[in-house]
C-alpha cells in the first residue's frame, strides 16, 4: 500500500510540473488562453486521478474556466495556484513521511530502540502539569510553569535555521494509546508565524482521543528537524529534535530574542 501511495505521488509530481509549467506560460504571456486551457486541464485531470484527495483550491477553479466564458480574475487564480502548489504538494507527501518515519507499530515513535534521536539529538524546550484537563483551570490556580521564552520567538528561530523553506503543521493523536492517527495536516499559510496552531491541543477532547496521547508537530521540508509539542490531559510539554548544531542555533536564537 505504501509502495502505492509513494508512486502515485511521483505520478502526480510530474503532472503538478505540467500544470506549473501552463501556469507560468500563461501568467508570463508565452501562452495563450486556449492554449493554456487545453494544457492545463489535460495536467489537471492526470494530477486529479494520482492523488488521493480532491485537489485543493483554486486548480479546480481554473480548470473549469472556458474561453467563451472565462472566469474574472483568471490570472489572480493562476499567481495563487503558483503558490499554493508547492504547498500541496508538501501536504500530501508529508503524511506518507509521517506514516513511514514516524509512526510505529501502534504508535508515534521519535527515538530509535535506544532513545536517540531519528534526527540526531533532541532537547526538551519546556514542559508543565496541567491541572484536571484544563489549561484556564491551571493558569488560574498557578499550576502552569512560566515557559523560559515566548513561543512566537521559538517559532521565528526555527524560522531562522529553516532559512525560507516551506514547513507543515500536523495535528496527530493515539486514542486510547492504541493506534496513531493524523487528523489533520497544513501546509499552505506560513507556518513559523500560526501561533494559533497551538490552540489546536487545548481544543481537543480527552473523550475524543480516549485519554491518549497528542502531537502537534512542525515539520520543514528538508525534514531534518521535528518540533514536537505533546500533550498527554496532565502535561504539556515541548521538544526540539535535530543535529547539535541545530539545537545550538535555536537555542542562541532564542537567547538573542529573550535579551532585546
Amino acid at each position: 500500500m505504501e509502495r502505492t501511495m509513494t508512486q502515485s505521488l511521483q505520478t502526480a509530481f510530474l503532472h503538478a510540473t505540467a500544470m506549473e509549467s501552463a501556469l507560468r506560460g500563461y501568467t508570463s504571456g508565452v501562452l495563450s488562453l486556449s492554449v493554456f486551457l487545453e494544457t492545463f486541464r489535460e495536467a489537471f485531470a492526470a494530477y486529479s486521478a494520482a492523488v488521493d484527495s480532491k485537489p485543493y483550491y483554486p486548480l479546480a477553479e481554473i480548470a473549469a474556466a472556458t474561453l467563451s466564458r472565462s472566469y474574472n480574475g483568471l490570472e489572480s487564480l493562476c499567481e495563487q495556484a503558483l503558490d499554493r502548489l508547492p504547498r500541496e504538494l508538501l501536504d500530501r507527501t508529508t503524511r506518507l513521511w509521517i506514516t513511514n518515519h514516524l509512526i510505529d507499530s501502534d504508535g508515534f515513535n521519535f527515538t530509535g530502540p535506544g532513545g536517540a534521536s531519528h534526527f540526531g539529538d533532541m532537547r526538551q524546550l519546556y514542559s508543565t502539569p496541567i491541572k484536571r484537563e484544563s489549561f484556564l483551570l491551571s493558569a488560574l490556580d498557578g499550576a502552569i510553569k512560566p515557559a523560559p521564552f515566548n513561543y512566537e520567538n521559538l517559532l521565528a528561530a526555527l524560522r531562522t535555521v529553516a532559512e525560507g523553506e516551506l514547513a507543515t503543521w500536523a495535528l496527530c493523536t493515539e486514542p486510547d494509546n492504541a493506534f496513531a492517527y493524523i487528523d489533520s495536516l497544513w501546509s499552505l499559510g506560513n507556518a513559523f508565524q500560526e501561533l494559533e496552531q497551538l490552540a489546536k491541543l487545548e481544543q481537543l477532547n480527552a473523550r475524543h482521543v480516549q485519554g491518549g496521547q497528542c502531537y502537534l508537530l512542525l515539520i520543514p521540508a528538508s525534514r531534518n528537524w521535528l518540533l514536537v509539542n505533546s500533550y498527554d490531559f496532565s502535561e504539556l510539554s515541548i521538544v526540539l529534535h535535530g543535529d547539535t548544531q541545530l539545537l545550538a542555533r535555536v537555542s542562541d536564537c532564542l537567547a538573542t530574542e529573550t535579551h532585546r
